[in-house]
């Protein structure tokens, strides 16, 4: 599928095909994407928005840190904020990292692993 059909496949009614067009975006690697994922963070589906903190972490965009700063903070279901520390926790092995952001992730990761 091309990224303009999986992108278009993130606003399909069924959970799956949006779940699925989700993981094919992230196999892909399209950094193009991103702004279409952190918008699919805030799907209804909890599955949809579990594959969505996976692929942003696998894209490794930091335009991707604040939206799941807000998961990981937020009363999301629990399996999307642990996924979100996670993948926090990944972003801080990014040498290229902006040290604002490592801070930031720092400060909200501790918070949230000491709870």
């Amino acid at each position: 599928m091309s990224a303009e059909s999986l992108l278009s496949a993130l606003s399909d009614p069924l959970p799956e095909i949006r779940r699925e067009a989700v993981r094919e975006l992230g196999e892909k690697g399209e950094y193009g994407s991103v702004e279409a994922l952190i918008a699919a963070l805030n799907d209804p589906d909890d599955d949809v928005r579990l594959e969505t903190v996976i692929v942003l972490g696998k894209i490794g965009d930091q335009r991707a840190v604040d939206p799941l700063i807000d998961k990981l903070t937020g009363n999301d279901y629990f399996y999307v904020r642990k996924k979100a520390g996670y993948t926090l926790y990944t972003f801080l092995k990014n040498e290229r990292l902006d040290e604002g952001l490592r801070l930031k992730i720092r400060s909200h990761w501790r918070s949230w692993y000491l709870t």
